[in-house]
């Protein structure tokens, strides 16, 4: 008897469950929805800083270029003075680079783990959907 009332309590503590967890379903549908979005304007972002990285090296290269040809006799001292400033201006380029790569992966990185969190909570809702449904099944008729 006491089990009886226990199941009956918790069959009836479960009323409405089916209806949060089909309205959690959903919330979680738009959310990787919309981490796909985001992911989406993030890579496109990316193009464009790598179109943009494309061009600083380009005008590097073309603003030495110019600087040589402006010269009217190349002494050792200015050839050694410009590859080390052309050089030093490289290597900052590089580093931006660098960090601006590394920044997009985490940015990546973080959305994958965001997306798996919340396929995680998906599994679970249903799970818990599933299981709602067994008890719904076996509520004793009265």
């Amino acid at each position: 008897m006491y089990l009886r009332i226990l199941l009956l309590m918790l069959l009836s503590s479960l009323c409405g469950c089916v209806e949060v967890i089909d309205a959690q379903t959903a919330l979680l549908q738009q959310s990787r929805g919309g981490l796909s979005l985001v992911r989406t304007s993030i890579e496109s972002r990316q193009q464009t800083i790598e179109s943009l990285l494309t061009r600083d090296r380009k005008q590097l290269d073309e603003a030495f270029d110019a600087d040589v040809i402006q010269q009217t006799t190349l002494s050792p001292g200015w050839v050694i003075e410009a590859r080390q400033i052309y050089a030093a201006a490289l290597d900052g380029l590089v580093r931006r680079d660098a960090s601006i790569r590394n920044a997009f992966e985490t940015d990546l990185d973080n959305l994958r783990a965001i997306d798996e969190a919340l396929a995680e909570v998906d599994r679970l809702n249903q799970t818990q959907l599933q299981w709602t449904q067994s008890l719904r099944s076996i509520q004793p008729k009265p």
